[in-house]
């Protein structure tokens, strides 16, 4: 079994994981998790060039499959039941929905501690944002920002669970008047990537009438 194989090599096997397979593997055991968050591939979860609109430097959890892909999770009762990843492109991506509740991926910084000096990183967190809105109209509800200082004291060390956890807490007022504090009802948010941040899209899953 690969259990029994020095850490040494099981580290070496893992480096040439892709980031949708260390996914799969994060959650298997403590052991898996602690190896890959060895240096040299923990620096592989964060983009060293930037595809499109997504900055360099951001965790890939956020940037799933590259411009194709969605970060987002499912809210019920004011609280986060599910985070998800998936395609959203093409029809034949219409399947690609992952869950990733149980992700320790999701307690990793948004941003690479690698690149702390990094100039373009450090304008662009003094500038990170996420603004709120409601598809249905496309209602603008708030903004929170800018500055990763408003998510977390320490922003350079802001993980992503972190900042849905601010924005959740922040729009508890805005989610009571789309919800109309019908307990039935979720919420699905989908985070957008922005030049500055994010737009936090809110949309209402209805639930089916049993009747």
């Amino acid at each position: 079994m690969i259990l029994h194989i020095p850490p040494e090599l099981q580290i070496q096997i893992f480096s040439y994981l892709p980031f949708s397979d260390q996914i799969n593997i994060a959650s298997v055991c403590t052991l898996w998790y602690n190896l890959l968050k060895t240096r040299s591939i923990l620096r592989t979860r964060y983009l060293d060039r930037s595809p499109g609109s997504i900055p360099e430097n951001m965790h890939r959890l956020l940037s799933y499959d590259g411009n194709t892909g969605r970060f987002g999770c499912i809210l019920q009762s004011g609280r986060v039941q599910e985070y998800f990843i998936e395609n959203t492109i093409s029809q034949k991506y219409r399947d690609d929905y992952r869950k990733v509740t149980e992700s320790p991926f999701l307690d990793e910084p948004l941003f690479s501690p690698f690149a702390r000096e990094n100039k373009e990183l450090r304008t662009y967190m003094a500038n990170f944002e996420v603004r709120v809105s409601f598809r249905a109209g496309n209602i603008a509800l708030r903004r929170i920002g800018p500055g990763v200082e408003k998510f977390c004291a320490d922003g350079c060390d802001m993980t992503i669970r972190r900042m849905v956890d601010v924005l959740v807490q922040s729009s508890r007022g805005d989610i009571g008047l789309l919800i109309q504090e019908r307990e039935d009802v979720k919420i699905r948010i989908g985070f957008i990537f922005t030049r500055q941040g994010f737009c936090a899209v809110f949309s209402e899953i209805i639930p089916k009438s049993t009747t």
